[in-house]
């Protein structure tokens, strides 16, 4: 190693982070859904949090975050650059720490996810076991699966109804056809919630809920 100073990129920081602020630069989001847990308050300054790194940004948030005046969006990246899992840290630490922002948290990242000792700091994996309570929750997502577990099969085929190497089926094909559900278009402008899209909307109702929402924002003095 030669002389002078360096600087220590760590290999789990800077992609992600890059990655997650380049994507909100070309596409401005649409809801503001975001899960964080306060883990480190400074006097004066700023609270650190953590939580998902599936969050769902609105166009004003991302605005201020790209091009907004305000110097905490700047300070935050920078600092954050170097630490590990930014992309976990970032968008929820700038989110809680802006007064004009804090109060439109929806505390959920709209995932089903279980926990146990053995998973540590990443959700367990799920299998076939977990399917029943899956459905029943109402969740949007799932995390994590093993790699082509039979479960990932059930869901295409039980819960998608998505043949093999096929799209899932909607208002965008008619549903008949020789060789596939989609050989005959449909009306890309029609949608029809099914029983998992009415699951969905009970799901996102509870975490709107009143005492549910304001309950679980990130607002302190």
């Amino acid at each position: 190693m030669g002389q002078g100073n360096f600087v220590l990129i760590h290999y789990m920081a800077l992609t992600p982070l890059y990655i997650s602020t380049h994507n909100c630069l070309l596409l401005l989001g649409l809801l503001l859904i975001g899960y964080t847990d306060r883990y480190n308050c400074f006097l004066y300054m700023y609270c650190f949090l953590a939580g998902s790194s599936s969050v769902i940004l609105s166009r004003k948030f991302v605005e201020y975050c790209i091009v907004g005046m305000d110097n905490l969006p700047r300070t935050l990246l920078m600092y954050y650059t170097n630490m590990p899992l930014p992309h976990r840290k970032y968008f929820q630490t700038v989110l809680c720490n802006s007064p004009e922002f804090n109060r439109t948290v929806v505390n959920h990242d709209l995932h089903y996810s279980t926990w146990d000792a053995s998973s540590k700091n990443e959700p367990r994996l799920l299998t076939m076991a977990d399917v029943e309570n899956m459905t029943k929750s109402g969740a949007a997502f799932g995390t994590r699966f093993p790699k082509d577990d039979p479960v990932l099969d059930h869901i295409d085929a039980q819960i998608l109804q998505r043949l093999p190497g096929e799209f899932v089926t909607g208002g965008w094909c008619v549903g008949v056809g020789h060789d596939s559900p989609c050989d005959v278009p449909g009306n890309l402008d029609v949608l029809r919630p099914g029983p998992a899209a009415a699951k969905l909307a009970k799901f996102l109702a509870a975490r709107l809920s009143y005492r549910s929402f304001y309950s679980q924002q990130c607002i302190w003095d």
